[in-house]
């Protein structure tokens, strides 16, 4: 039997990580199930008001040094919900789109 050329291994191992690391995380509301890339009204309806909700953002258009327009960012939001067993749950919304669900541990 013959080796892999390091290339094709290094090909192989680069789309493992990739495939691994592309998986959405899910969190269970209640009995209802809350996924990345879920729209922020579809999160409020199925895990109800956040008791904390930051905003930030967004940058507004600006001109640059040399003149040139620089567009606006994107509103970022975070909203975080009590404990549960030991775990506070916070979510990073980005224009409304669920983009991270996260997990904390105090």
């Amino acid at each position: 039997m013959t080796a892999l050329p390091r290339s094709l291994f290094a090909a192989l191992l680069l789309g493992l990580a990739l495939s691994t690391s592309a998986q959405a995380s899910t969190l269970r509301c209640g009995t209802q199930l809350i996924n990345e890339g879920d729209k922020m009204d579809a999160v409020l309806e199925k895990c109800g008001a956040p008791a904390k909700r930051e905003v930030i953002g967004p940058l507004p258009p600006r001109r640059g040094p040399d003149g040139k327009f620089i567009p606006g960012g994107p509103t970022f939001e975070v909203w975080t919900y009590p404990p549960q067993n030991g775990a506070t749950r916070v979510l990073r919304f980005r224009e409304g789109i669920l983009m991270l669900i996260g997990t904390e541990f105090r």
